[in-house]
């Protein structure tokens, strides 16, 4: 039982940084795409 109650925080901890990652690079992207002011060709969109 003490090796599910070390693991469990750890998982959820990798998780939420998953999750913030992801949220950031969406939001980047979104700010980026509402930007037409700058060209295309600077930033190079995978």
């Amino acid at each position: 039982m003490r090796r599910v109650y070390y693991s469990l925080p750890v998982a959820i901890i990798v998780i939420s940084y998953a999750v913030v990652t992801a949220a950031v690079i969406y939001t980047v992207r979104f700010i980026f795409r509402l930007k037409p002011r700058q060209p295309q060709t600077t930033i190079t969109t995978p």
